[in-house]
């Protein structure tokens, strides 16, 4: 006996005339189709998950989401709206409305007007990895951890014109497939294959040179990985660290593989960035505040820059607790902490001009940290955003770091 396989198209042209009153009528149809499919809206706080009145199928019972949504669109002074269903979050009613979508930035309500609710225990453990995370862009941890919200890669769109220059993608990828086969000693041949292989720089002349330029800076950049990583690797390290904060018991946990003997040596090939100054800063706290045996307190972050050295603080776990207490509270709400501005303002001696410089997109800089969506979104209806407290958590998370380092000139 044949086997029927039906494409779920060709299964509703059979079920929707089926349970059709009238099978001729278009409206009968389209009613019968309504009955049987459920299209669901793309992300999970948009307003159709929380109308009243809406399909009960596609009722939502996040109460942080719905939240988050009637806050949103509560309307401002002078803003164009459009009446709006009833939204619920957890069966009450409320009125709400939405800014017309002709409405500029400058009119459209704010997104937070108060902290959410506290997190939950669950939230209270927290790895390594999380909060060098968190840092790296608060908002967009608290949009998409807490609240769901999937705002898509922050890079720029690759462009679609065959490149006439490298551009930082294409050498970050070439950068992460070749590092490993050169540090494994592969032959330089070898290696040129693999980075011909795949079309990340120009073709041509021109492109072939720029290619035997960067393969010598990244055969130099493995040589000196390599040097700093002789000595053989200790036995792991496991951390684990219980915070107060405000009597709640919160942890810190994370896992050492990569330890010797004069401390801790990470790379990325790239000038030193503010997210590089975290990775290696976060992680040194917590070796300071539990260490290992036979472990200099120290760690070495390589770059295409000066090394980055950071020593041995005063009172790791303190400094610790701090960056615990900021990740609670930003998980409640926006926090005005920007890396790349924060770096900006604190290694240039607290310039504010520096970090205005990092934070505002212009026609120049079109890719600021200011144009991130998330900040964009997160910080909607607030005033400008390094006028509040960006100066002083500046200064509570970059600061301890200067007083241990030992670096040159460095890129934002």
């Amino acid at each position: 006996m044949g086997r029927w396989l039906l494409r779920r198209s060709e299964l509703l042209d059979i079920l929707i005339p089926a349970i059709a009153e009238d099978p001729s009528s278009p409206d009968s149809l389209a009613q019968a189709r309504r009955r049987l499919v459920v299209e669901h809206p793309l992300q999970p706080f948009s307003i159709e998950a929380f109308a009243i009145d809406g399909d009960s199928r596609l009722r939502s019972f996040n109460r942080e989401l719905g939240d988050a949504l009637r806050l949103s669109l509560q309307a401002v002074p002078g803003a164009a709206v459009r009446s709006q269903p009833d939204i619920d979050a957890d069966g009450g009613d409320d009125t709400s409305a939405e800014v017309d979508d002709d409405s500029t930035a400058d009119t459209l309500p704010a997104f937070f007007t108060r902290p959410l609710a506290a997190p939950g225990p669950e939230w209270r453990e927290v790895s390594i990895d999380q909060l060098v995370e968190f840092f790296r862009n608060p908002c967009r941890y608290l949009l998409e951890r807490r609240l769901g919200i999937d705002l898509g890669p922050s890079a720029a769109e690759l462009l679609d014109d065959e490149p006439f220059l490298p551009d930082w993608p294409g050498r970050t990828a070439m950068a992460a497939r070749l590092l490993a086969p050169l540090l494994a000693g592969a032959a330089p041949q070898a290696v040129r294959q693999l980075a011909q292989a795949v079309h990340e720089w120009p073709s041509g002349a021109l492109g072939k040179q720029q290619l035997e330029r960067e393969l010598e800076s990244l055969a130099g950049f493995a040589d000196t990985i390599r040097a700093q990583t002789a000595a053989p690797c200790l036995a792991p390290h496991q951390v684990r660290l219980q915070i107060d904060i405000d009597g709640q018991a919160w942890h810190l946990a994370g896992h050492f593989a990569d330890l010797r003997t004069d401390g801790l040596v990470r790379w990325r090939y790239d000038s030193l960035r503010a997210g590089d100054v975290l990775a290696a800063w976060i992680p040194h706290l917590a070796l300071c505040a539990a260490p290992a045996a036979g472990v200099k307190p120290q760690t070495l972050w390589l770059s295409l820059d000066d090394p980055l050295r950071l020593g041995s603080p005063v009172h790791p776990s303190v400094l610790l607790q701090n960056l615990v207490r900021l990740y609670r509270r930003g998980l409640c709400e926006p926090l005005e902490f920007f890396p790349k501005s924060a770096w900006a303002y604190v290694r240039n001696g607290e310039s504010f001009y520096a970090a205005s410089q990092a934070w505002t997109p212009t026609k120049n800089r079109p890719f600021a940290e200011g144009a991130d969506p998330a900040y964009r979104l997160a910080l909607r209806g607030r005033d400008d955003a390094l006028t509040g407290e960006f100066t002083e958590l500046a200064l509570q998370v970059f600061g301890p770091v200067l007083g241990v380092q030992d670096t040159g000139a460095s890129s934002p």
